[in-house]
């Protein structure tokens, strides 16, 4: 769900005036097919869809009137004025543009200084003025042109909880990632360039050349008993080493025999299982008959029950002129209206 910017032009019309209605998502685009509408009291006055550009035009009439603008993934906009003989009963009027600088008032940060409208870090400094938008300690030129690049914009930018400089960013991350761009790692304790989450051989001399996992040719190196270094629990001990690889081979002894017992008796289940299903057979035979022919009916139930009434006007159907559209409420008294398309000629609901 994203937040919609409105902007009316004139931003002060009186009653009668034509208002040019401008709508626009957060990165200033022009929203197409938004339901905007201009009700008053009860009755609605202008019901209207904005277009490839974000805008449609529409009376302003006398009285309090609010003014609805809704559709697609947007939070809504509704806005009520009072519209007198002199114009709109407020100060400020409807919302504008007032610093001309192409960001709706409602989303403008600065909304009367024409070279600022966004402040990503909520500074009170605009993002065209400051250097680090998102505080995190890395100006926005070094992030960008950093190897890995990092998002000027976002503190954390792989999203791990770990920013992506050395300043905490309160309510979005804590300070320093050694790796900013990949969430699986965020810190690097021997400095040999991998992350402590892979590094199985902590502890690495600086400038040591390392593999993936963060071991160096020396500590990969077999002592005598045969036994790599860095998983080898006792390296001055073969014959300890010697002595764990006779328990384990009487261990793997132990689980044959445990393997070659479950075998049988899985085999001699199997049979059993089978005379019991032999012997079942026929009465399941009877219940799936019993099954399908309770199916059968249910479906000729089913197809023979009235089908529901259209949830829609059908095109045929004829209704009355509202402000230039053709309006009718389907079914009559249930207060759900519909306008026909004057493209296609549907009915659509009128929300």
């Amino acid at each position: 769900m994203e937040n919609l910017s409105a902007v009316f032009s004139p931003s002060n019309p009186l009653p009668g005036d034509i208002v040019l209605l401008t709508v626009t998502d957060e990165s200033n685009n022009p929203v197409e097919g938004l339901s905007i509408t201009v009700v008053r009291g009860e009755q609605t006055l202008t019901s209207l869809l904005s277009n490839e550009n974000g805008q449609n035009t529409f009376p302003i009439p006398e009285g309090e009137i609010t003014i609805r603008i809704s559709g697609g993934q947007y939070y809504p906009v509704e806005l009520t004025i009072l519209v007198t003989a002199q114009g709109i009963d407020d100060d400020e009027g409807l919302p504008g543009d007032r610093d001309g600088d192409g960001y709706g008032d409602l989303l403008d940060a600065f909304p009367d200084d024409a070279s600022e409208w966004v402040d990503t870090d909520s500074d009170s400094i605009g993002n065209n003025a400051d250097t680090d938008d998102d505080s995190d300690g890395i100006l926005d030129d070094d992030e960008v042109g950093a190897n890995p690049q990092t998002n000027p914009l976002r503190p954390d930018s792989d999203n791990d909880g770990y920013c992506d400089g050395t300043i905490a960013v309160v309510g979005f991350c804590v300070a320093g990632d050694a790796f900013p761009i990949d969430s699986t790692e965020w810190s690097d304790a021997d400095s040999d360039g991998v992350g402590d989450n892979t590094d199985i051989c902590a502890g690495t001399s600086s400038g040591d050349s390392v593999n993936e996992f963060g071991c160096s040719d020396e500590q990969l190196q077999d002592t005598s008993d045969g036994i790599t270094d860095d998983l080898d629990g006792d390296v001055n001990n073969p014959d300890q080493d010697e002595q764990q690889s006779s328990e384990s081979s009487d261990s793997a002894s132990n689980s044959m025999i445990l393997i070659g017992g479950s075998i049988g008796l899985v085999a001699i289940l199997i049979v059993v299982a089978s005379l019991i299903l032999l012997r079942n057979r026929r009465d399941e035979i009877d219940e799936k008959q019993f099954i399908q022919q309770e199916e059968l009916f249910e479906n000729v139930v089913i197809t023979t029950t009235t089908p529901p009434p259209p949830s829609r006007p059908p095109v045929t159907a004829r209704g009355e002129m509202y402000n230039g559209y053709e309006g009718l409420e389907f079914p009559a008294g249930s207060g759900n209206w519909y306008y026909r398309d004057p493209e296609s000629g549907a009915w659509v609901e009128w929300r």
